[in-house]
């Protein structure tokens, strides 16, 4: 059993590294598809500047969660740069903008 915990463990120190969300900016507007071959159907357009998430790379393509969407698609990774573009902020967050929760509990007034 106890061999057990220890290879769990170990597997989930192993997985933190690859749970590290990477980020690029797009150089150009740029059309993702929804195949890692760059004939296959449109799933959506990307402006110029757009910070988004890398989920794979393959190659020359690179798998990517479309932003303010549900969508995910391939891209060129010639379309994109790890430096963010002149003015942006490379710590933003991609999701909901929202306010802190605040816990009041009994006791810590």
């Amino acid at each position: 059993m106890r061999q057990l915990v220890c290879l769990l463990f170990a597997t989930l120190l192993l997985a933190v590294p690859a749970m590290a969300a990477d980020f690029v900016w797009t150089t150009a507007e740029v059309k993702a598809t929804r195949f890692g071959v760059a004939d296959t159907r449109e799933v959506g357009t990307i402006e110029s500047g757009k910070r988004i998430e890398v989920l794979f790379k393959d190659g020359e393509r690179i798998r990517v969660k479309l932003p303010a969407s549900s969508q995910f698609g391939w891209i060129d990774a010639a379309s994109v740069s790890d430096t963010a573009p002149e003015g942006a902020s490379s710590d933003a967050p991609i999701g909901l903008d929202l306010p802190p929760i605040e816990f009041n509990l009994p006791g810590n007034d």
